[in-house]
Parts: structure tokens; sequence; C-alpha cells
């Protein structure tokens, strides 16, 4: 009797998920039609694998359409997602994820990184590469950092998503 409650319980609440997720789709594509600006931005956004509408409108609504950070730098710091090097004159301690800044970045970001590793060759080569020494975790967050990253770069520059970007020889993406 009791499994039979919470299953209908996780039912209800997965259709409800549903619901709201196409609200939120359909809340950006009907805000953004009367700007031509924005919906292509948003649609070059979507093009990263792995990133959906929530993740669009929860990055966008926390940073005011980026309007809050002027930088990567300062994005990554806001999201709470940069690295507290602890050093002291010779001593040299671990280096940590900071835990001030924007939590709900950071958290709508980990599950989108996941994927994104599982269909992206590129980000599963770099998670790949981040791995060697250290915890999943950290690499996976080292992917959400990446996905922030191309996020900001995509919409100030209003380009798509190009894979092939990092194997035509550039080092870092443009900002």
């Amino acid at each position: 009797m009791r499994k039979d409650l919470i299953e209908e319980r996780l039912g209800l609440i997965k259709s409800q998920l549903k619901i709201l997720e196409k609200e939120i789709k359909n809340h950006l594509t009907k805000e953004s039609k009367g700007y031509q600006d924005v919906s292509q931005k948003i649609e070059n956004v979507l093009s990263i694998p792995g990133v959906g509408h929530t993740v669009v409108a929860t990055v966008l609504a926390e940073t005011d359409g980026f309007a809050k950070t002027h930088s990567v730098r300062q994005l990554i710091s806001y999201a709470a997602l940069s690295i507290d090097h602890s050093e002291s004159g010779e001593m040299k301690g671990k280096s940590k994820m900071k835990k001030k800044g924007n939590k709900h970045i950071k958290g709508v970001l980990f599950c989108p990184a996941l994927s994104t590793i599982r269909v992206s060759e590129e980000i599963r080569a770099f998670y790949d590469r981040v791995a060697e020494g250290r915890n999943g975790r950290a690499a996976a967050l080292a992917v959400c950092r990446k996905v922030l990253t191309l996020i900001y770069t995509l919409w100030k520059n209003n380009t798509s998503y190009d894979p092939n970007y990092i194997k035509k020889g550039a080092t870092s993406c443009p900002s």
C-alpha cells in the first residue's frame, strides 16, 4: 500500500515537472519573439549539447541577462564555480571550489554537464583530461565551469556552438 502511494506521488511530480518545463519553454519562446536578437541568442545557447530551456532560463534570470557580469571570470566567480587557492608564503595548501556565490546557477548546471560529457566528444576529452588525479565530482564541476563559459561566450558573441572549434586550432573560447 505504501509503495503504491509513493509511486502515485512520483508520477504526479513527474507530470508536474513536464508541465513546468513546457511552460518555461513556451515563456522563453513567447517572450523572445518580439526580440529577434534575444531569440537568436537563446537558440545559439541551446545548440550546446545537454543544455536545455531550463538551464538557459535559470542562467539568464540569475544573471539578469549577463548584465550583472562583465567578464567570464566574474561570471564563474558569481556562479560559485571558481577555485580557492590556499597559499601563504611558501606554504601551498589544497585548492578547492569556493562556497560563496550563486548556488542556483551551479545547481542547474550540474546535470546538464553530466549529459554533455556523455554526448559531446570534445567535452568528454576535456573531462577525461581533468579527471586524471582528481575525483569525478571535481572534474564534473570543471565541466560545469566550461559549459557556463560556453553559454556566456555564445550569448555575447551571438554565435552557435561549434564542436570543431578546438580542433580548428583555437586554444580557448573567445570572450
